[in-house]
């Protein structure tokens, strides 16, 4: 047996174990990426959107938008709208659709506080959709599926 060889070998084995562990780290990276889209529940969805929207996290918010859609701008006035809100003051009231048990509304009140001191109700309705076995904001510009 020629030494050259065996080293060769070896070194055509790693180079292929190598590979191997990179698309599998490739494939765990993208199942990550689809594990954290959406949400399990309308609540779920909510409660994660408002604690975004708190934090002014728009990553966040926009791996909860249904794919096809560009929520940039949406994001960017909701964030403004719910400046200085905690999640914990915002309340939700969820109609479930009876002809599309797929799609929800949530009606959100927002409490502010007016520059005479009195508290003024905003209200903002959301619409979440559930698709395979997820649920997603619809929320910006339909731009097609991707």
């Amino acid at each position: 047996m020629n030494p050259k060889n065996g080293g060769h070998k070896t070194l055509i084995f790693a180079r292929a174990v190598l590979c191997v562990a990179l698309l599998l780290f490739a494939l765990f990276v993208i199942w990550q990426g689809m594990l954290y889209r959406g949400a399990d529940s309308p609540e779920e969805l909510v409660r994660t959107y408002l604690q975004a929207l708190h934090t002014r996290d728009e990553p966040r918010i926009q791996r909860l938008v249904l794919s096809g859609y560009d929520p940039k701008k949406e994001i960017s006035k909701r964030i403004s709208q719910f400046e200085g809100v905690a999640p914990n003051r915002v309340s939700a009231t969820f109609i479930t659709n009876q002809i599309a048990p797929y799609l929800v509304d949530v009606d959100l009140a927002i409490p502010r506080n007016t520059e005479i001191g009195a508290t003024q109700i905003i209200t903002d309705r959301l619409t979440l959709q559930s698709n395979g076995g997820r649920w997603y904001l619809v929320l910006g510009v339909y731009r097609g599926s991707e």
